[in-house]
């Protein structure tokens, strides 16, 4: 009989140790499965961040490009002047005024900034996550070296020129200031000037090239983010 009752608390002892032992695994499954919906639901919203993020930067990129078409037909506007030897105008000035003009691309990086302090691995589609990484350790540095190159040529070489040989005046349409020269004959006859223009012209055109391979490459990490939130 005692034999009979040891072998029936030891079965209820099994019996209740199978019972906390799935009650523990239950609980640690739950647990993963709590945290994987955690981890899938930041993933969705940085990522939401991130296609604000690129949306704004488009509308920035897109206005630059068009700041650079700008700045290009300024300069052979103003090529093209000095070479007719015609009378001076002001909207020859405002023409000038803009060759001084330079990039400024104030980039929004704050969803993957907090993707990187949350961890790149956060994003699970292998393809996505390199995606995103270069663009942002790529691409985006790669546009702004050659950003930064038109503005220290601006800021060291055209603008030195034009502030030497030209005073600013108002002007009562954009860019609201325009540049006169302090002698005509001086604009007419200085190559160092064409030379200056041509270097505006220049820089613009490699910035817009570079413009629209940055606008390529935000439009397809825009569609590869789409395409990956739309599937899950």
């Amino acid at each position: 009989m005692a034999e009979n009752r040891f072998s029936k608390y030891v079965l209820y002892a099994i019996g209740e140790i199978v019972l906390v032992v799935i009650g523990i695994l239950i609980a640690v499954q739950i647990n993963n499965k709590n945290i994987k919906n955690q981890r899938s639901d930041l993933e969705r919203s940085i990522l939401i961040e991130i296609l604000d993020n690129l949306e704004d930067d488009l509308v920035q990129i897109e206005d630059e490009l068009y700041s650079d078409k700008v700045v290009m037909h300024a300069d052979s506007i103003v090529i093209a002047h000095i070479r007719s030897k015609a009378s001076f105008q002001d909207s020859i000035a405002a023409y000038l005024r803009i060759s001084e003009m330079f990039p400024h691309l104030d980039s929004k990086e704050s969803g993957y900034s907090l993707l990187e302090s949350k961890g790149i691995d956060l994003i699970r589609n292998d393809s996505l996550r390199i995606r995103i990484t270069n663009f942002y350790n790529r691409d985006y540095p790669y546009f702004r070296k050659y950003e930064k190159e038109r503005v220290d040529i601006v800021q060291t070489i055209i603008k030195p020129y034009l502030t030497k040989n030209f005073y600013l005046e108002s002007y009562s349409e954009w860019p609201y200031t325009k540049r006169v020269p302090f002698s005509y004959d001086n604009y007419l006859n200085d190559p160092e000037l064409i030379s200056v223009l041509q270097t505006s012209s220049s820089l613009s055109n490699i910035m817009h090239e570079k413009g629209e391979f940055l606008e390529k490459k935000a439009h397809l990490l825009i569609q590869h983010i789409n395409h990956y939130l739309n599937r899950k």
